[in-house]
């Protein structure tokens, strides 16, 4: 299992209710998000090829942001939800795109992808080419925990996901809308705003 390093950095909201523009800065990509709710601590878990950002509140309520979606903090609510054709195709994503990876790193990126889509292997009812075809959407995941808290996760086609878990349903459409503002974007030069870097 790959070490886990973590790197604590406290940060209290300053005035007002919500931050503005963030930017998390992680392998050569800039993920901005809009309209956190303040009073949060921030933390950096870095593994390996993937770093996540989560801000944390007093009550235990998080929004992340992954530049992998193998390591979103919410995988154990995906794990335990109820079964659903979204959710299950989901993990089957989730395993199937480890396998592929790991193919592509033993050979030609262009003949793995030639294998994978040519293949007779069938993942429930979709053949390969299918599965990668639906796969290229944005699958977003939203449920209620067993107690009683609200869990979303996001993953994109460029593979990297954000969400929130242990939300309250009072809080609910606060934490809604600052993830809806959640972006990828090239190193952006000459931002004024708040950056957060693993670097």
């Amino acid at each position: 299992m790959k070490s886990f390093y973590f790197s604590l950095l406290l940060l209290l909201g300053l005035g007002g209710q919500f931050d503005s523009t963030i930017i998390f800065r992680s392998h050569g990509y800039d993920y901005l998000i809009s309209d956190l709710p303040q009073g949060y601590k921030y933390y950096l878990v870095i593994s390996g090829d993937c770093s996540t950002i989560i801000f944390e509140y007093e009550d235990s309520s998080q929004v992340y942001i992954s530049s992998n979606h193998k390591y979103s903090p919410n995988i154990q609510n995906i794990l335990s939800a109820p079964p659903d054709e979204k959710k299950d195709f989901r993990i089957n994503w989730y395993l199937n795109m480890a396998q592929y990876e790991e193919f592509v790193l033993s050979t030609d990126k262009d003949s793995a992808t030639n294998y994978f889509l040519n293949s007779p292997y069938r993942n429930g009812d979709f053949t390969m080419r299918e599965f990668f075809s639906i796969g290229s959407d944005t699958i977003d995941l939203c449920e209620k925990s067993e107690d009683g808290k609200y869990w979303r996760d996001i993953i994109t086609p460029d593979g990297y996901c954000y969400g929130y878990l242990n939300v309250d349903e009072s809080s609910r459409q606060h934490f809604d809308k600052a993830i809806s503002t959640v972006t990828r974007a090239s190193k952006i030069e000459n931002f004024s705003g708040h950056i957060y870097s693993d670097q």
